[in-house]
């Protein structure tokens, strides 16, 4: 075997690797937080989305994880699913 064709099946074998670790590299975290009072787009703690009804489905992804705090929420209505391998992950925070 040459190095050319050593050399495209590492090329291949990069290509595969990325395929499948793209998506997960993309993951974005979120913040949900009863009161809080920041820009209110759930970048973090600060600005974290302030009720459920201020969840930004349009924006989340397979794979994304929502990090919920501790306190008295409306109806949580999930309105975004994920992928095969790449659910929507809502964790609560302690």
């Amino acid at each position: 075997m040459n190095l050319s064709m050593k050399l495209r099946g590492l090329g291949w074998a990069v290509a595969a690797l990325l395929a499948f670790t793209a998506p997960a590299l993309h993951a974005a975290t979120y913040y949900l937080r009863a009161g809080a009072t920041g820009a209110n787009n759930g970048s973090d703690w600060t600005n974290a989305w302030g009720r459920t009804s201020n969840i930004n489905y349009s924006i989340l992804q397979p794979g994304d994880t929502v990090y919920i705090a501790a306190g008295t929420y409306g109806p949580l209505n999930i309105l975004r699913s994920g992928a095969a391998g790449q659910p929507p992950i809502y964790r609560i925070s302690r």
